[in-house]
């Protein structure tokens, strides 16, 4: 039938509930589903995922044994239509010995199995014999890259292990599956990979029978894939997940009451179940025995046929009636109720931070709060967390992990008393000897920081942010769970010590406190070019190029040091490559949403000036071919056109009005959409950034399209240090354009921060995660870091930052008024408070030493 004849039949069906199978395996099924042709209508889970949403699906049907057993603790669910769960299993099965017989006639009778043997599936003998041969056999769209991850410890477990995989649907499918596959596995291992040509159905039980083991796949796995492994004796190993997609196979063993030798907790228990049935013939015998003698339980279950009938009759508004149905023993109150608990326990892995064992709950609780925070939700996270205490009210990770969540919420007095109660806590506790102490240590110094109390003049005050960050790093009762955790966590403490001398305006300090860390260890553990540590020791020394500062870093230094240290001051004279590829630049808000914004504040002219500066640069600068200034209001628009002289008639810029602020995502969107992804290479920058006058070449050197491939630039500023001495904003602007003026050289220095870049370079179109998930303001605190994650965990691109070889320059203080912090403090170099930070995982961005990327 077609889709037309299809809709009227149903129209002329006249019916009281109808039931879609699913709505995703097939395009007739999905676009029906958007109509309505019954009062009730509701999805069942042959596709085990919502519909996503519209008025004509009222409930989706599932089974308290398909769902997770802590569903409506979430606090956002994964469906959109209201759940019915089912008792039990919610769906009939037949064994497939009896599907030929009961359902098809002597004509249909479908011809017989032919194939027996591993020769038979086109398997040669040599690569099975004394092997103990695993099967996962479900299709491969189901199979996630990180249960890549799962088949490679598991061959690492077993070295007698071979593993057989089918062919997809189109050899396409087959070709990426094994790239990726062999690629993670490397070639040794993926030798012991067998992919074998799909089978029909008839076919399929044979194979299995072949098979020592049979493996669920997760996220997502199989329903009747795993229950036809069942029934040809051959033992399934699964690990529920929390969505229906990866819970099906555990109905089975909810129904046999079946959970020790094949439902996993974890991921290394999963392959440590696996590999014990794999090779331990006595006990895959076992496991098959008892699996055969309850398998029954799931087939042919009246229970279902129940709970349907019950179900439908309150969809219609009609009376429930007494069945026939007659539950079994194991099917009674207190059976079910012990199968719940075991669900409860087998649910999530166990979270690797704490050293006392978690109950299934606590565990649940944990798992949502970090997915939540990484998320960005921090109400959400702090509900579960304050969950989690009132279970483990002395666990100290819990009470640090509060404080961080309300620190980020800008809850500073009740952030630094959970902080201080952890530290408390961890003293007394085995805690003390791993990372999370030093961490706890670190949180509160910076929630102290926030609240103004930074101690820079006493470090013995408590009550103060330095005295933890030192503790952090020099308390000597403060264990670790390995050497390099040890040290990134050392190193971030000794960093933050070194910020509050710095924002004290104290830059002396600031570099003895990072040297002092340095020399404490070998040179071969801290000077090279990737670490945090040396490289803000150099970067500082450019900063505050003072007579002591400078003796300093050329005299105090170790002799195995120099050299380092050397080569980054050398770095500042950077050869430059001669221009050869194309070049599309566009300069983009907050900076003119800032122009706009500034513009109606009376008291603050002073930041209009200095974009009106950067713009005029830019528009200078022979490298740049194009700017495009998005504005909000067409007044700021017009504010430029009459700041800058002949702006109108300029080729070069083109303003895009917004309906708001700008974002990030409006940036990345506007790239793909606007300009041209082959030839161009992609700028966006804060408004009052002005870019050296050749510094571009090396972005268009002929190797630049190959280095920008899967590739963002993260540029951190450097600022001016000097404009008083100019007569007027004309003399200003002829120096920004001269490239061999002094003011590129003398009169700028790099503020060396890793947090914070205002400046983003890259060439192509920005894949569909990087715009979705980058949809919030730039210029808030942390964006920078977010942005920075958001390409490196979701786009999977490599994030650097060679400011020193890329020279961004910030334009402030033209009028005389130099900001920082939303205060004017005549600029000094400052750290961001937590206030209106941007949420969600974040990573910093070294400052790269090298003149190349």
């Amino acid at each position: 039938m077609n889709f037309h004849a299809s809709r009227n039949a149903l129209l002329s069906a006249s019916l009281d509930v109808l039931i879609f199978a699913d709505m995703n395996s097939e395009p007739m099924n999905h676009f029906l589903g958007y109509s309505r042709f019954a009062p009730v209508q509701a999805l069942f889970w042959g596709n085990p995922i919502t519909s996503g949403g519209g008025d004509t699906i009222d409930y989706f049907i599932s089974a308290d044994r398909m769902e997770n057993p802590f569903r409506t603790l979430m606090s956002s669910d994964v469906y959109s239509e209201q759940v019915v769960l089912l008792d039990g299993q919610g769906i009939w099965y037949s064994k497939f010995s009896d599907l030929e017989n009961k359902y098809y006639s002597d004509a249909q009778k479908i011809q017989p199995a032919t194939k027996f043997t591993f020769e038979d599936f086109q398997i040669p003998p040599s690569r099975t014999r004394d092997k103990h041969v695993y099967l996962c056999a479900q299709s491969l769209f189901k199979l996630h890259p990180s249960f890549d991850e799962t088949i490679h410890q598991l061959l690492l477990a077993d070295p007698l292990a071979v593993v057989i995989f089918t062919e997809g649907r189109r050899p396409t499918w087959t070709a990426a599956f094994q790239a990726r596959l062999s690629g993670h596995l490397g070639p040794e291992l993926y030798a012991r990979i067998i992919t074998i040509p799909r089978m029909s159905s008839i076919e399929f039980p044979n194979l299995i029978k072949l098979a020592d083991v049979m493996l669920h796949p997760f996220p997502f796995g199989g329903s009747r894939t795993s229950l036809d492994g069942l029934e040809a004796d051959t033992p399934v190993v699964t690990f529920p997940q929390p969505y229906l997609r990866g819970r099906m196979a555990v109905s089975f063993f909810a129904s046999m009451d079946v959970w020790d030798c094949c439902v996993a907790n974890s991921i290394p228990d999963y392959v440590a179940k696996a590999v014990k049935l794999g090779s331990d013939e006595l006990h895959r015998e076992r496991t098959s025995a008892l699996i055969r003698s309850r398998i029954d339980r799931v087939y042919y279950d009246m229970q279902v046929v129940d709970e349907w009938r019950r179900w439908l009759l309150r969809a219609v508004g009609r009376e429930v009636t007494p069945g026939t149905f007659t539950p079994e023993p194991w099917q009674s109150p207190v059976e079910l109720a012990k199968v719940m608990r075991f669900m409860q326990k087998q649910h999530v892995q166990q979270p690797p931070t704490s050293n006392a064992e978690y109950s299934p709950l606590e565990t649940f609780l944990h798992h949502l709060a970090v997915s939540q925070n990484s998320n960005g939700n921090l109400a959400a996270s702090l509900e579960f967390l304050t969950l989690l205490s009132l279970e483990r009210p002395d666990d100290p990770s819990v009470h640090s992990d509060i404080g961080a969540i309300l620190h980020q919420m800008w809850r500073l007095d009740e952030a630094t008393v959970h902080m201080r109660l952890a530290v408390e806590k961890f003293q007394d506790s085995v805690d003390a000897k791993s990372d999370r102490a030093r961490l706890a240590m670190n949180n509160l110094g910076v929630a102290l920081k926030d609240q103004g109390r930074s101690g820079a003049d006493d470090p013995l005050d408590q009550s103060s942010s330095l005295h933890w960050f030192l503790q952090a790093a020099l308390d000597p009762h403060l264990g670790s769970d390995s050497e390099n955790k040890k040290q990134l966590n050392i190193q971030l403490a000794v960093s933050n010590a070194a910020n509050v001398f710095r924002d004290a305006d104290d830059h002396f300090k600031a570099y003895t406190t990072l040297c002092d860390f340095v020399f404490s260890a070998e040179p071969a553990d801290f000077c090279t070019s990737s670490s945090p540590i040396v490289s803000k020791i150099a970067l500082l020394s450019l900063l505050e190029p003072s007579p002591d500062v400078t003796a300093f870093s050329q005299s105090a230094l170790p002799p195995s040091y120099l050299p380092y240290v050397q080569s980054i001051h050398a770095n500042q004279q950077l050869p430059l490559a001669n221009s050869i590829v194309t070049f599309s630049s566009w300069t983009t808000p907050p900076m003119l949403d800032l122009v706009s914004f500034f513009f109606h504040d009376p008291s603050r002219p002073h930041k209009t000036t200095d974009m009106v500066v950067a713009l005029t640069t830019n528009l200078k600068n022979s490298q740049i071919d194009g700017i495009f200034v998005f504005v909000e209001h067409e007044s700021h628009q017009d504010l430029l056109l009459a700041s800058i002289p002949d702006l109108s008639n300029s080729p070069k810029i083109q303003f895009v009005r917004l309906l708001g602020r700008m974002t990030f995502a409006d940036a990345f969107a506007f790239g793909n959409s606007h300009l041209p992804p082959a030839s161009s290479i992609n700028v966006f920058a804060n408004a009052d950034i002005v870019f050296h006058p050749t510094s571009f070449h090396l972005l268009r050197n002929s190797q630049t399209p190959d280095l920008l491939q899967g590739h963002i630039l993260a540029l951190t500023r450097w600022e001016l240090g000097y404009v008083g001495g100019m007569k007027d904003t004309s003399e200003l602007l002829e120096h920004l354009s001269d490239p061999a003026s002094p003011l590129w050289t003398a009169d700028i220095f790099l503020n060396p921060r890793i947090d914070s870049q205002d400046t983003w370079v890259w060439r192509g179109a920005v894949p569909e995660a990087g715009v979705l998930n980058s949809d919030f303001y730039q210029g808030l605190p942390r964006c920078d870091q977010r942005i920075a994650a958001m390409f490196r965990n979701d786009v999977r691109w490599r994030v650097s930052n060679p400011a020193l070889a890329l020279r961004t320059l910030h334009i402030e203080g033209v009028a005389g008024v130099v900001e920082r912090g939303g205060e004017e403090q005549g600029g000094r170099a400052s750290s961001y408070d937590s206030k209106k930070n941007v949420h969600g995982e974040f990573t910093e961005v070294l400052i790269s030493t090298e003149v190349s990327w």
